[in-house]
């Protein structure tokens, strides 16, 4: 068994711009970290972007979908960064920019735990039902 070297697990290094593209997976702390983000981008003078709230979230994008939100991050000013829950986009594909991606995992059995209890708290509702007035929530 060879030693993992540091350097070739090190993506950063291969991002063609100023941009991280944190591509999140639900229920992994991916709002604390988000929020961490936006008051790092604050106090240090980069630009904070995100993906709108949505009814129902397309994780996974049909080829155009990828395409499209390529471009639209790679149109973003340096340095940004930028949050959408997503799966891998392949920038290169499109001729574009590659950006620093970074991501969160979490223990399988905590995550669907973590889920279980989130989607019952009545924060949620409430937050959901502002967001979208004519969402029926039982």
């Amino acid at each position: 068994m060879s030693a993992l070297n540091v350097r070739e697990l090190n993506n950063t290094r291969k991002a063609q711009m100023e941009l991280v593209f944190f591509n999140r997976v639900p229920k992994v702390g991916s709002q604390t970290f988000m929020e961490l983000l936006r008051r790092l981008s604050e106090r240090n003078n980069f630009q904070f972007h995100r993906d709108a709230v949505q009814k129902v979230e397309t994780i996974r994008l049909a080829e155009d979908q990828q395409q499209e939100l390529a471009e639209v991050i790679s149109e973003l000013p340096e340095p940004s960064v930028f949050i959408k829950h997503v799966c891998f986009t392949n920038f290169t594909k499109y001729s574009l920019p590659t950006p620093i991606y970074v991501n969160v995992v979490r223990d399988p059995i905590e995550r669907v735990i973590s889920w279980f209890y989130y989607v019952r708290a009545p924060w949620y509702f409430v937050e959901r039902k502002a967001a979208f007035p004519d969402l029926h929530i039982v």
